[in-house]
């Protein structure tokens, strides 16, 4: 039997890395969904995460008899619509920009988290922080400029940055709901409830499209196949036939 409280000790006793793992992990992901064979579906990479990410989930929420419905929904709710926009975006960026700019648009999530903070949960916004928003932009602003761009021979598309800047709010809009959900709900409801709105939400749009690359190889080359022996008996006819 795995003991879950005593597995969550060590992790707690490895607090101060957590953040280093997360962006270790996420970081590998990106690569993943970089590698991953274009002709599969965007939707569908976000959609088997999320089913991964829930069994987990659901497996220890069952250890620990939570309660996996929690206690406001409305906020859970709207805190999986936000991550999974997020995600979206974000695997859109990843797939159609160079990963360094993608990964550095991505990571300006924080000067919006700083923003909204002040705005919906009341959290002081010092001159710190307004100094440090402002280098932040500076940063991304010579980063995205286009003569700075060209220098490296990279073209992006405007639409895919501002994509990728959607992704970049739409994470840090979640981890606002996040910090709210957390004075009331437990964690592991918090993190069930992105992949179930994901998988929920991507289900009906993907469920018609799954991609299989090899059973589509293996329809093409049956078609090909079929064809060249139409060809075939068509000569074979023709040839009968004079």
């Amino acid at each position: 039997m795995i003991n879950i409280a005593e597995l969550e000790k060590k992790f707690n006793s490895l607090n101060k890395f957590n953040l280093v793992f997360a962006s270790f992990f996420f970081s590998l992901m990106t690569l993943c969904v970089k590698n991953i064979d274009k002709r599969i579906p965007i939707y569908e990479l976000v959609l088997f995460r999320s089913l991964l990410s829930l069994i987990i989930t659901l497996f220890i929420i069952n250890l620990k008899n939570i309660n996996p419905w929690g206690n406001n929904r409305p906020l859970l709710i709207l805190r999986g619509v936000l991550g999974t926009l997020a995600l979206v975006c974000i695997f859109y960026a990843i797939r159609n920009m160079p990963l360094s700019i993608s990964t550095v648009i991505q990571y300006t999530y924080p000067i919006f988290i700083s923003i909204f903070a002040g705005i919906f949960i009341n959290e002081k916004i010092t001159r710190n922080i307004i100094f440090a928003l402002l280098i932040g932009w500076i940063g991304i602003l010579v980063i995205l400029n286009p003569s700075q761009l060209s220098n490296i021979n990279v073209e992006i598309e405007n639409v895919s940055i501002s994509i990728a800047f959607l992704g970049a709010i739409c994470t840090a809009l979640a981890y606002i709901t996040v910090k709210k959900l957390s004075f009331t709900e437990d964690v592991y409801v918090i993190i069930e409830y992105f992949p179930l709105v994901s998988f929920i939400a991507l289900l009906p749009i993907i469920i018609n499209e799954l991609d299989f690359p090899a059973k589509k190889e293996n329809n093409l080359s049956f078609e090909n196949l079929l064809k060249l022996a139409m060809n075939y008996l068509d000569k074979e006819s023709s040839n009968i036939a004079s």
